[in-house]
């Protein structure tokens, strides 16, 4: 819980509390026993949140990052006030529990990883193959996501089964599509209001040219008769790269 006792903290957050009821566009501005009030409302009742997350929530409510109206129509008072912190602490809880699923996946990732880098390299390509051959039926069957880092396009590519020369309009206007269906997902969940336009385009750009590629290995795919007889064909250099 934030230290809130000492006089400091309380005058910072009554310049807070005036910054924010000025950006807001109240037609008035409070008295100071109106900020007083607001300010021992916020400590009373949102004590566990530091200055900076209050900041964090008045700038968050005047870009439109928030899912909630923003608009002040009255005073700028506790009511007001409860609504955009509340909405400000929703959204942080979502963007934490998300950051720490990824997190987890990630560690899991990483742990997995070093045990298959302990096996030895034969029993490796073995584990491999086996992979490959069960995601690229789900490609074929199921239309699923390439796997992560690209993996079944690298694999494919370096056995010269695919290749960046051979995207054309089809696998152009798919992307494009599925491209369009994430941005609006993204609008949707607020997630393009909190990166800048700089990465928000890389990533588009990234997500486009994966969805070029996944299109490309469906339709190889589904024109293979057997995976498994493509994949257990592929030299052990094809299938790990320049893994030892």
């Amino acid at each position: 819980m934030h230290d809130w006792t000492n006089d400091k903290s309380k005058q910072a957050l009554v310049s807070v509390m005036t910054e924010w009821a000025f950006m807001v566009g109240t037609k008035e501005a409070n008295s100071r026993e109106e900020t007083l009030i607001n300010v021992k409302f916020v400590i009373t009742n949102y004590g566990d949140f530091t200055l900076g997350e209050i900041q964090n929530a008045m700038n968050w409510s005047l870009t439109d990052v928030l899912e909630v109206d923003a608009a002040c129509y009255g005073r700028f008072a506790p009511m007001y006030i409860a609504k955009i912190l509340n909405a400000y602490a929703n959204k942080r809880h979502s963007t934490l529990r998300i950051l720490f699923a990824r997190e987890s996946e990630d560690r899991q990732k990483k742990n997995e990883a070093q045990k298959l880098q302990a096996m030895p390299y034969a029993d490796r390509v073995l584990e491999k193959r086996k992979f490959l051959i069960e995601h690229m039926t789900l490609m074929r069957d199921k239309q699923v996501e390439d796997a992560g880092g690209n993996l079944i396009w690298r694999v494919m590519e370096r056995n010269g089964s695919l290749n960046e020369d051979m995207i054309d309009e089809i696998a152009i206007e798919y992307a494009i599509k599925k491209t369009a269906e994430e941005k609006a997902k993204d609008r949707m969940n607020g997630t393009s209001k909190t990166i800048s336009k700089v990465v928000e385009k890389s990533r588009y750009e990234s997500i486009e040219k994966r969805y070029q590629r996944d299109n490309l290995i469906h339709r190889f795919l589904s024109v293979v008769e057997s995976i498994e007889d493509y994949v257990n064909k592929m030299s052990d250099k094809v299938i790990m790269g320049n893994e030892k």
